[in-house]
């Protein structure tokens, strides 16, 4: 049980060119490819005594040196070949060659042992330890694997820069969306701020008394007329019988560069655009 043997295994390898799978030596993959294999499998007995017995059950049951057992490497040989082949039907060519192949190693060491063990189909005692495999693809299919892979790695590339292209853009999204909102917010909160303001006069007069109510009504009269005013680049107070009539002309005047261009308008100008009586 000390002693760890190493199998080389070249039966899944090609030997000229032939269809038969004896002479190609392939298995077919789960993407309905083929692929060969090559293998060394370390092995080591578990039980001696029924290694021993089970190894060669037509001989006599005698000591014998371990090596004389020529039907457990065939066993391990067979072990392999149905591993490999349940093992690659379930993989693709991707898997098997490039990006797999750890899983790979391990799924063909746990396919043999379950063959190998004493439950199994091929039950000689012995343990796989490890098995170092090598794959080559049939010579026609090599250039075009070749080429899908060259495909996958430039999709991977453009997959890549999109990502970083939709990251790019979320980011500036969400930045361009947090800013209009907060512009959106100070707007509303300045209109509701504003609208309060110019309400409190209208609830402060319904909250009056009618007695009061005519004070109150001439108090947001004198102050309209103060903004009025304010608002006037010119005033002209005109008698008009029993009434005064206050004419605003609210046109600036044109100063600087304009001035030349523009016409002349006089302060007294007859239509205005805004009379208080």
């Amino acid at each position: 049980a000390n002693r760890k043997f190493a199998l080389e295994i070249d039966d899944l390898q090609p030997r000229g060119v032939s269809y038969d799978p004896r002479v190609l030596g392939y298995v077919l993959t789960g993407d309905h490819g083929a692929v060969h294999f090559g293998a060394t499998v370390y092995w080591r007995v578990r039980d001696a005594v029924a290694y021993a017995f089970l190894a060669d059950p037509q001989t006599s049951r005698r000591t014998r040196e371990i090596d004389a057992f020529p039907k457990v490497e065939q066993a391990v040989r067979r072990a392999f070949q149905r591993a490999a082949i349940h093992v690659s039907a379930r993989k693709d060519l991707m898997a098997i060659r490039v990006t797999g192949k750890d899983q790979i190693r391990r799924d063909l060491i746990s396919a043999m042992n379950a063959m190998l063990g004493t439950g199994g189909s091929m039950p000689f005692a012995v343990t796989v330890e490890n098995v170092e495999f090598s794959t080559d693809m049939l010579a026609w299919t090599q250039q075009a694997f070749d080429r899908a892979q060259r495909a996958q790695s430039e999709a991977d590339q453009l997959i890549a820069e999109a990502e970083s292209e939709r990251a790019a853009t979320i980011a500036q999204a969400r930045e361009d969306a947090a800013r209009i909102v907060g512009s959106a917010e100070a707007t509303a909160n300045e209109m509701i701020s504003l609208a309060r303001v110019r309400t409190k006069p209208i609830e402060a007069l319904a909250k009056t008394d009618p007695a009061d109510r005519r004070v109150v009504l001439y108090r947001l009269w004198r102050d309209g007329t103060d903004r009025l005013f304010q608002q006037a680049h010119a005033t002209m107070v005109v008698p008009d019988h029993e009434n005064l009539r206050v004419l605003l002309p609210t046109a600036p005047p044109n100063t600087g560069e304009d001035a030349a261009e523009a016409p002349d308008v006089p302060v007294t100008d007859p239509r205005p655009s805004k009379t208080f009586q």
